[in-house]
C-alpha cells in the first residue's frame, strides 16, 4: 500500500511539473482526453493553478508513503521504548482525566487525575482539577487542601486563586 502511495505521489509530481514547465505537452495530452480532463481553455488559464495542487498532492502522497513505511520499519513500531510508553500513559491519564469530568464520571477523573500527579507532581492544570474534582464529589476539604496546594505554588493562575476565594480561604499568606 506504501508503494502505491509513492508511485501516485511521484505521477501528481510528475504531472504537476508538466503543467506548470511544459503546458504544450499538457495540451497535447489533453486533445487525447479532452472530456475527462478540462478544455484547451481552462488548461491554458488555469495551469498554474492546477499545477500547485498537484504538486501539493503529490508531496502530501509522498510524505505519507515515506513516512508510514520507515515508522512501520523502525524498532519502535515492533517493541516501544519503556519512555514512549510512558509518555503515552500520561497523554492517556491526562486527557482521561478531562474527559471523565465533562462526561460527569467524577471518580475516574479523580484516579487518573491523581495518576498524573503521582508521574508529574507539579503538574499545574492537575493540581487545580484534582480540587475541582474533590469538589465535584462534594469532599470539600480535601477539595480546599487542593486548592491551597495549587495557589501556593502557582498563585498567578487566576483558576486556582479564585476557587480558593469560594472556600473562604486567603490565598496569600
Amino acid at each position: 500500500m506504501d508503494a502505491l502511495k509513492i508511485i501516485i505521489g511521484a505521477a501528481l509530481l510528475a504531472l504537476g511539473a508538466a503543467f506548470l514547465y511544459k503546458p504544450p505537452l499538457i495540451l497535447s495530452l489533453n486533445s487525447l482526453i479532452r472530456e475527462l480532463l478540462a478544455n484547451d481553455k481552462r488548461v491554458i488559464l488555469y495551469h498554474k493553478k492546477i499545477a500547485i495542487f498537484l504538486i501539493s498532492l503529490s508531496f502530501i502522497a509522498l510524505y505519507m508513503g515515506t513516512h508510514f513505511e520507515k515508522r512501520a520499519r523502525g524498532p519502535a513500531a515492533v517493541n516501544p521504548s519503556a519512555a514512549s510508553r510512558k509518555k503515552d500513559s500520561f497523554q492517556e491519564a491526562r486527557f482521561g482525566a478531562v474527559r471523565d469530568y465533562y462526561a460527569g464520571n467524577y471518580r475516574e477523573s479523580l484516579k487518573k487525575t491523581l495518576r498524573v500527579l503521582a508521574e508529574r507532581p507539579d503538574e499545574e492544570w492537575a493540581m487545580i482539577h484534582l480540587g475541582i474534582v474533590y469538589e465535584m464529589l462534594g469532599e470539600n476539604e480535601r477539595a480546599r487542601k487542593a486548592m491551597e496546594r495549587a495557589a501556593a505554588k502557582y498563585p498567578q493562575n487566576k483558576t486556582a486563586v479564585r476557587n480558593l476565594e469560594m472556600f473562604g480561604s486567603n490565598p496569600k499568606r
